[in-house]
């Protein structure tokens, strides 16, 4: 969270910044005004909405080898993922539903990447939102 507090506060309103995903109905940026704690409230109010997307994040960023982005934001729903040699697979995470099915892209030769989008459609009815993404993708990629 970075807040702006303009150098007439509290005439003109602080604003704060939160880095997360934009998705549908979420805004990145508070400036609705009010007091410090008031602006602060909202926000965590704001960034708990997200704690599960960040786990998932999270899980990725540790467990398995993320060649893009590298250094990523909070924000960040995106990651490109070392699936075999010259072969990746990026992965969108939905923030707002994060250990749901997420959309795969499969980079690579065509030998490669056509046996596992294979396995993904005819395994993707085995997916369980109880694991976190990579351990379905590893468990239908299997």
């Amino acid at each position: 969270v970075r807040v702006i507090v303009p150098f007439d506060w509290p005439h003109v309103p602080a604003r704060a910044l939160l880095d997360i995903p934009v998705t549908n109905g979420e805004e990145n940026e508070d400036n609705k005004g009010g007091s410090l704690s008031e602006i602060l409230r909202r926000c965590k109010a704001q960034l708990d909405k997200f704690d599960d997307f960040w786990r998932v994040m999270e899980d990725i960023d540790q467990h398995v080898c993320v060649l893009e982005p590298s250094g990523p934001s909070r924000s960040s729903t995106i990651r490109r993922i070392v699936v075999q040699r010259h072969c990746s697979i990026q992965v969108d995470i939905d923030p707002c539903r994060p250990r749901s099915l997420c959309d795969v892209r499969f980079l690579g030769s065509e030998d490669l990447t056509g046996k596992l989008l294979t396995k993904l459609n005819s395994k993707a009815a085995l997916w369980r939102s109880e694991l976190f993404p990579r351990q379905n993708l590893q468990n239908i990629m299997e």
